[in-house]
């Protein structure tokens, strides 16, 4: 912990409640990079335009598979350490809650994926359980942890706003699902604005307020920067609440106008800011050392500056009646960009960091006031060395770069989701092997 950090690492939970939702992530990288493959199986061995359709059911599953299964999962273990620290206030329900909260996610996902890969109703009944009970008592423990014991602070103003953000994803995702699998009577039509409201909750309200809530804090202390946005901490997370809710009310009543389109750019700018703000932070960071984390980050900068050219040359196509085959590919690389390039690189940057330094705190702990202990302990670049870290890094690059070819050329799929399998592989090999060290020294 850096000196005046502010942060009270008194409050630490058990160690198995975080470890437990880090371990579980990567295998649905590997789920997800395995359905990619199959899609292009599919596609090369079958018949059929593979973008003809957003509800494509192999589609949709893997991008929850990466969603739900990767980044929300790695975020709420995240949130189990990071939030009692932040706010002095453990998270409710203890190692049994967290547990609960776990395995009831994991298997909601599972009956997702099976119920948008099969005809069994029965995976739709067990998923509109599982999936919503398990979010609404994480989000209903989360926001009574995330109050200050004084005054609030960026930190914990964005990770409110975030679990708020999550409510309102849970509702719509439990219409959606209802709506898809027509368990509501009379049967829900599917909406495509309402998806497009879901999405922007999900990925803009609950993924990105969560990272920027958290990056406060792992960027200046991991990374030794200046405070990032430190006369504006405060005011992102209510101007990016302020502009969902507006979009979201446009996108509503004037979906297919182009005040819908002028709304969504709010979205864009507001988020724009803050990765201008944590670019300037980056570069002033004072620990030299080469960092894969710090590449992950820059990937996540680039790859959102990148989601904002090819989203302006999509809403150009709109305007300038481009074929319609063209906007849908500009659309759908936004999306990789977004989700696969900024978010996933973002959340594999704190992980790379997030891993070894709360399993060394926790092997610190347990040896109390023993020095030679501590002092046998492995450095946090022993626990998790570079060379890994820089392994997954770089096929992130790889695997980025196949997600938006294989937009184009779908056959590429195949390879996109082997290199998916590579990646998450390794993550996963590499958290096991931080869990099996942290196990030996407590």
């Amino acid at each position: 912990m850096r000196p005046g950090s502010g942060l009270n690492f008194e409050y630490l939970p058990s160690w198995s409640i975080p470890f437990g939702f880090f371990s579980m992530a990567p295998l649905w990288g590997i789920v997800a990079g395995l359905l990619v493959s199959a899609a292009g199986v599919g596609v090369v061995f079958g018949d059929g335009f593979p973008w003809a359709s957003r509800w494509q059911s192999t589609l949709i599953a893997g991008v929850h598979c990466l969603v739900l299964g990767v980044v929300a999962q790695t975020m709420i273990g995240a949130l189990y350490q990071v939030l009692p620290v932040l706010g002095g206030r453990l998270i409710g329900g203890g190692l049994t809650g967290g547990r609960t909260v776990m395995w009831l996610l994991n298997l909601g996902l599972l009956c997702l994926v099976g119920g948008l890969t099969t005809s069994i109703g029965l995976f739709w009944v067990a998923c509109l359980t599982f999936l919503p009970v398990s979010l609404l008592i994480f989000s209903i423990s989360a926001l009574r942890a995330a109050k200050p014991e004084s005054q609030w602070s960026g930190s914990l103003l964005a990770v409110r706003c975030s679990l708020l953000s999550l409510v309102f994803v849970l509702l719509l995702g439990a219409l959606q699902v209802s709506g898809y699998s027509a368990m509501l009577w009379p049967a829900y039509a599917l909406d495509r604005h309402l998806t497009d409201i879901h999405l922007l909750w999900g990925v803009g309200g609950w993924i990105g307020l969560l990272v920027m809530g958290v990056s406060y804090q792992v960027v200046p202390m991991f990374h030794v920067t200046p405070a990032l946005a430190a006369q504006r901490q405060k005011i992102y997370p209510l101007l990016i609440m302020a502009s969902l809710l507006l979009t979201s009310v446009v996108w509503w009543l004037f979906p297919d106008s182009m005040l819908a389109t002028w709304a969504r750019w709010l979205n864009v700018f507001a988020f724009l800011g803050y990765v201008g703000e944590l670019a300037r932070a980056l570069k002033q960071r004072k620990r030299k050392l080469e960092d894969a984390s710090v590449k992950a980050w820059w990937t996540g900068i680039g790859s959102y500056l990148g989601f904002i050219v090819v989203l302006a040359a999509r809403d150009a196509g709109l305007m300038w009646l481009w074929p319609l085959e063209w906007v849908t590919h500009l659309e759908l690389a936004a999306g990789g960009m977004l989700i696969f390039g900024t978010i996933l690189a973002v959340v594999l940057g704190m992980q790379l960091k997030i891993l070894p330094f709360l399993s060394y705190l926790h092997m610190q702990r347990a040896c109390g006031s023993d020095f030679s202990k501590i002092k046998s302990l492995p450095s946090t670049r022993d626990i998790l060395p570079e060379i890994f870290s820089l392994g997954l890094v770089k096929l992130h690059w790889l695997n980025l770069s196949l997600i938006i070819l294989m937009i184009f050329y779908f056959e590429l799929a195949i390879l996109a989701g082997l290199g998916m399998l590579a990646e998450f592989g390794l993550l996963a090999f590499s958290t096991h092997r931080v869990l099996r060290l942290l196990k030996r020294h407590i």
